[in-house]
């Protein structure tokens, strides 16, 4: 596992996704939780995989940096668990999380070499509260 901070100097600065220029979205349509613009404290924990998270301006969306998450699997259940370097209150109900997820692979195709990453996120409730 490989974790790592600060973008790399020089790192190209990529284009936001088509799909949002063409739909002149400059903001989300809720205020984000989580972003990756400091990554200080997060940790990467492997499972039947290598990894490297560390933010990036590959990839644009809404802020400055995103997280680009590098993997691959070494045996046949591979798990790759990203975590915050603290907890985050949700303040009140809700339904959803919002990922934007660029990668090698569409949902409607099976890519059997490559396999197809099944993104998660694990909500704990707050003790006594």
């Amino acid at each position: 596992m490989v974790f790592s901070g600060p973008a790399a100097v020089g790192q190209s600065v990529g284009a936001r996704p088509y799909e949002m220029v063409w739909a002149n979205r400059l903001y989300d349509t809720r205020p984000p939780l989580i972003d990756f613009e400091n990554l200080d404290g997060w940790s990467v924990r492997c499972d039947q995989a290598e990894a490297a998270f560390e933010r990036s301006r590959e990839q644009q969306l809404w802020g400055r940096y995103v997280g680009k998450l590098v993997y691959r699997g070494t045996g046949r259940q591979p798990r790759v668990t990203i975590r915050l370097a603290h907890p985050v209150a949700i303040a009140g109900p809700f339904d959803c999380i919002n990922l934007w997820v660029f990668g090698n692979n569409w949902a409607c195709t099976r890519r059997h070499k490559t396999g197809s990453p099944g993104p998660c996120g694990l909500h704990t409730p707050a003790q006594n509260r």
